[in-house]
């Protein structure tokens, strides 16, 4: 008698007509799976998101580079690092079009054409691409091999280029041939109405050519170096700007027809013309401030000059709008008629030092720079929570005690809740605890840690929270990235340079002593997180994810690991970036990280499959701290975009309860290799309540029956009965992969008869295309262990009763329903 794959549950699915195949199948690998999907849309919030404090308008996912203004003044496109050209809302701040060329930057940004077309260089790939500027949609291409800048006349008629020598080569676009070449060259512009170029160099030369011919028509000869040349709207004058030796920085403006030798204006102070606006104002910059100046009033327009203009600057049309990059991922809009910011409202949480979520999922606790702030999720602003007595490097909390690091000192909180205002004064502050770079404290908030250099290496110190009693150090004798508490208190996991994750055992009391060590790859920044558990630990600092058995003594996996080798070892990818924080889910089946890169990453990572389970992406740079909120919905993540979002843990956000049909088929979802299939399976059946406990214990039923049929056939195999063993081969041949376990486990059998049949079992699989996939677990082990991960999130008694039965049925998810079990007796 076979057990047919036609189920209770597969003629469900036949009566509502929604049956589909279930392939299990090993994880896909990132490019397959597509990991990109779930990139932000333009305006909004980012798939999986549900809610975001701070705006992340004039944002790049990395530096931007360039910028330039549409002729009507508004909108403006700027390029950046991350290989993107972005649209934005002058009037709004809004994104509005985005081009990328992935592994690409965005080099420079020209409007040819009256500003009908936009020519963009990425990078190095010897091209210059064409773009309609409104929808971004790619026209054409030019060759620019070996070059270094490009220009265009206004009518896009010609094309200047410059090599690495200072060579101008000006050539007419429609036939691709070269019109003039000029040598010694470091700027240059043509003259509106393309039948002159200006040149000008380092050393102060600066000359005006025909492009007929290449005739001089005005040389002059300045001290310093020349930044930049630029037309008047009309040809009539010509700005040149000049960084002097001396420091006499400023522009020059020369006006044909009169004495060429002596410029007929001056504007001291800046060194960078970039653009006319109009017959007699000039856009122009110094490398740290921008502005007009109105060479007929001979004062700065509007406002006057913007300070911290650190990189490529655009001015609109008419003067009245100046757009600029820098450092970070912001692009800054300046009214100069007023001199303020555009649009930078709600930029307050740069790279928070701390993220901790409320009990109940509802607010966030932060600090950034010296001050505390509550957020009530999804609110517009977050509420000042009180003031640090320094500026906060780094910080942590658990059971009622924060401890701060600032540059001068160490510092605890007692009676600390999230939900909470900072109390008005620290508890205690510890002395000579200056620099410390990482903190830790245990889980009853009674004692703290805290990492600080000296001199090529590092100490860590531990302390009673209150600041009782006595000081003792854990010898690390290396700069610390990261540490952090097991849950019972009595290991320390320290994160060093050397690079080794080391287990050290500091119970009150004993003697400090490692335990064990384990080799990690690092990066700059580091995070040691423990399973709530204490059952596994994970060190995170590189690309690499790797969690460890936190047990003391060698490793029960590689009993000869020393160092100790990981438990689970997740497959990732160098272009997913580096992994910066981490946690464990509470009920520590996942682990979630975030990540640096261009997309900001947050991936949640199932330990069972050692597959990624979902990954969120802000798209607009790294993660630099992250926390999962103590229900386990719902995790917050903050980074270079200047901002702190919170995503979704549940897969149900705006969703109805799933139905009769949407249970069947997160039943048959169970048992997917793939963890981005079976997790929100899972979460399906959890949200369905009794009606998820219903279809999980019929599904169970069906299964254990199924196991104790396989484990009579396996009987079997020892027969002394002919036909009694060949009919346990074929009937366990015919179950395929769920009856793997079983049959495996019989090649240790004292019996050697049944150990060679069950190697005949597993070559007959073998033959048929059946393996055992990566992570060990059976098709309906693993609907199993996600089954009990469903009934715990329900936790009613039916569902206990349902986690009894499986518990019952011994194996990894008879063990993992005695864990689920012993967690809902807490």
């Amino acid at each position: 008698m076979s057990l047919g794959r036609r189920s209770w549950w597969f003629a469900g699915l036949l009566a509502v007509g929604a049956v589909r195949l279930v392939a299990a199948q090993e994880p896909k690998t990132g490019a397959e799976k597509g990991e990109k999907a779930e990139e932000p849309a333009a305006g909004g919030l980012p798939s999986g998101a549900v809610a975001r404090l701070g705006q992340t308008r004039l944002r790049h996912a990395d530096r931007p580079t360039c910028v330039v203004f549409a002729p009507d003044g508004k909108t403006f496109l700027t390029g950046g690092e991350d290989g993107t050209v972005r649209t934005w809302s002058v009037a709004t701040g809004a994104q509005l079009q985005l081009l990328q060329k992935s592994g690409l930057k965005v080099s420079e940004l020209r409007l040819t054409h009256g500003g009908k077309r936009l020519a963009v260089q990425f990078g190095t790939d010897g091209l210059i691409r064409y773009f309609d500027p409104e929808s971004l949609r790619e026209t054409g291409s030019t060759p620019f091999l070996n070059k270094h800048q490009f220009g265009f006349t206004a009518d896009g008629a010609l094309m200047a280029t410059t090599d690495l020598v200072g060579t101008v080569t000006v050539t007419e676009l429609a036939n691709d041939l070269p019109k003039l070449e000029l040598p010694g060259a470091d700027v240059f512009h043509f003259r509106p109405d393309g039948k002159a170029i200006a040149i000008g160099d380092k050393k102060g030369n600066v000359a005006v050519h025909l492009v007929t011919g290449g005739k001089p028509i005005f040389r002059a000869k300045l001290g310093g170096a020349v930044l930049g040349v630029a037309f008047s709207t009309n040809g009539a004058r010509l700005a040149v700007g000049l960084k002097s030796a001396t420091g006499d920085d400023a522009v020059h403006v020369y006006e044909f027809g009169k004495d060429d030798e002596k410029p007929v204006a001056e504007i001291t102070g800046v060194n960078l013309p970039r653009a006319w606006v109009g017959t007699d104002a000039l856009a122009v910059g110094s490398g740290t401030e921008a502005g007009v100046y109105d060479l007929a009033k001979k004062a700065w327009a509007g406002a006057g000059r913007v300070k911290g203009i650190t990189g490529d600057f655009a001015v609109s049309p008419d003067g009245t709008k100046l757009a600029a990059t820098g450092t970070g991922l912001r692009v800054r809009l300046y009214d100069l008629t007023t001199g303020k910011q555009l649009h930078a409202e709600n930029d307050s949480f740069p790279d928070p030092a701390l993220l901790i979520g409320s009990a109940d999922g509802k607010a966030l606790f932060l600090l950034t720079t010296d001050t505390a702030y509550l957020w009530q999720v999804g609110a517009a602003s977050a509420t000042p929570a009180g003031t640090l007595p320094g500026q906060v490097v780094t910080a942590t909390a658990a059971g009622g005690t924060l401890v701060v690091a600032t540059k001068n000192e160490v510092i605890t909180y007692t009676g600390f809740d999230p939900s909470k205002p900072l109390p008005a004064k620290p508890a205690h502050t510890f002395k000579d605890s200056a620099g410390a770079r990482a903190v830790a404290v245990t889980a009853d908030g009674k004692r703290v840690a805290w990492a600080q250099k000296e001199g090529t290496d590092g100490v860590v110190t531990e302390a009673n929270a209150d600041g009782t009693g006595a000081r003792r150090t854990v010898p690390v004798a290396t700069t610390v990235l990261g540490m952090g508490y097991n849950p019972a208190g009595d290991r320390l996991g320290v994160l060093g340079r050397d690079p080794f994750l080391r287990l050290w055992d500091v119970k009150p009391g004993a003697a400090v002593k490692e335990v064990w060590k384990a080799r990690v790859l690092r990066g700059l920044r580091g995070t040691v997180a423990f399973s709530a558990d204490g059952k596994l630990v994970t060190a995170v600092s590189s690309a690499q994810l790797a969690v460890f058995d936190a047990a003391d003594g060698k490793d029960a996996y590689d009993k000869d690991a020393d160092p100790r080798k990981p438990r689970y070892q997740f497959e990732r990818y160098t272009d997913q970036g580096q992994i910066q924080h981490a946690a464990f889910t509470p009920d520590g089946r996942n682990v979630v990280v975030g990540a640096v890169g261009a997309y900001g990453r947050v991936e949640v990572w199932e330990l069972a499959t050692q597959g990624l389970a979902r990954a969120f992406t802000t798209g607009y740079g790294g993660t630099s701290r992250m926390c999962v909120f103590a229900n386990g919905t719902r995790v917050a993540s903050a980074g270079a975009e200047e901002a702190v979002t919170v995503w979704d843990l549940t897969y149900r956000v705006g969703k109805a309860a799933p139905k009769a049909g949407e249970l069947l088929l997160a039943w048959a979802d169970l048992e997917s290799a793939d963890a981005a299939v079976g997790c929100p399976a899972a979460k399906a059946l959890a949200a369905a309540g009794d009606a998820g406990t219903a279809t999980i214990a019929r599904g169970t039923k069906d299964i254990l029956a199924a196991e104790k049929k396989i484990a009579e056939w396996v009987t079997d195999l020892g027969s002394q009965t002919f036909s009694v063993r060949e009919i346990a081969i074929r009937e366990l041949v015919a179950q395929g992969a769920r009856c793997v376990p079983a049959v495996t486990a019989a090649l240790t059998s004292d019996d050697m008869d049944t150990r060679d049949r069950a190697k005949e079992v597993l070559k007959k699989l073998d033959d048929k295309g059946v393996t055992t996939p990566a992570h060990g677990l059976s098709a309906d082990t693993l609907r199993l262990v996600r089954a009990v991960q469903a009934l715990e999130e329900i936790g009613t008694d039916s569902a206990k009763a349902v986690l009894q039965t499986i518990a019952g049925g011994g194996g990894r998810a008879g063990d993992e329903a005695k864990s689920a079990l012993a967690r809902l007796k807490k």
